[in-house]
C-alpha cells in the first residue's frame, strides 16, 4: 500500500485505506484494517472522525491503546486547527455572504447529497463548520441529534445550514421547506436561531431566508 500510495501520489484510495495507513505507525505489528473499519463505522467519515475524535472515546475501541489514542487525538486536533484557519475572519452577515461561502465549500463536484452547518459567534464570525450528513440523494440519514451536538459543542447562538442538490436546481423542494421549519423549531428548544438555509447546485445558490421560506 505504501508503494501504491507513493506511485499514485495518494490518489485512488478509499477512506478506510487511508485511515488504515495512518494507523500503521500508531499500532505496529497489527492489522489495522479492522480498526479502521470500526472507527469509520462509528464516525461515518474521515472528516467527522477528525472533527469529533476524542482521546477517551478512542480508548474504548478494540485495538487502540493509550499511545495510539493519544497520537490519533493529536492528529485530529492538528487537522481541525488547519480547518479553523480557513474560517478566521469569515463573517456571514447576510444571505449574500452565506451564498458565497457555501458555493466555495461545495466547489468540488460530487454526486452525493451533503448537509453542512456553520455555527456563528456574536459577531457573525464562523466558529465551526461541519458536515452533518452525506450520502446518496434521497438516502441521507440526517438527525437533529447530530446537528445539536455540533451546535452545543461550539456554544453558538446562530446557525446557517446548507445542502446541495447534486442534480437539478437550487430552488428548495416542498420537503426542504418543511424540514427547514422543523429544524428551526427544534433549534429554538436549545436557544439557537436559524439564520439561513442555503441550497447549492453547481455555482448557483439559493437563500431560504432571503425568500422567506421559513
Amino acid at each position: 500500500m505504501r508503494q501504491r500510495f507513493l506511485k499514485n501520489k495518494g490518489q485512488g484510495f478509499s477512506q478506510h485505506e487511508l485511515l488504515e495507513m495512518v494507523l500503521y505507525p500508531m499500532i505496529p505489528r497489527a492489522n489495522t484494517n479492522e480498526t479502521a473499519h470500526r472507527l469509520l463505522k462509528r464516525y461515518g467519515s474521515l472528516e467527522n472522525l477528525f472533527q469529533e475524535g476524542d482521546y477517551y472515546e478512542f480508548r474504548t475501541f478494540e485495538g487502540i491503546g493509550d499511545q495510539s489514542a493519544y497520537h490519533l487525538s493529536v492528529l485530529c486536533k492538528t487537522f481541525y486547527g488547519c480547518a479553523e484557519s480557513k474560517w478566521k475572519n469569515v463573517h456571514l452577515k447576510s444571505p449574500a455572504s452565506c451564498k458565497r461561502f457555501f458555493i466555495n465549500e461545495f466547489r468540488e463536484e460530487t454526486d452525493d447529497e451533503v448537509f453542512m452547518a456553520a455555527c456563528l459567534g456574536d459577531d457573525m464570525q464562523i466558529i465551526r463548520c461541519e458536515t452533518i450528513a452525506a450520502g446518496e440523494t434521497g438516502q441521507v440519514q440526517f438527525t437533529f441529534a447530530k446537528l445539536a451536538k455540533v451546535v452545543l459543542r461550539s456554544s453558538c447562538r446562530l446557525v446557517v445550514l446548507a445542502h446541495n442538490h447534486p442534480r437539478g436546481f437550487s430552488q428548495p423542494s416542498v420537503e426542504d421547506i418543511i424540514t427547514t421549519g422543523q429544524l428551526r423549531d427544534l433549534l429554538s428548544t436549545i436557544d439557537v436561531s436559524l439564520f439561513d438555509h442555503i441550497i447549492i447546485s453547481g455555482r448557483e445558490a439559493y437563500s431560504m431566508a432571503e425568500h422567506h421560506d421559513f
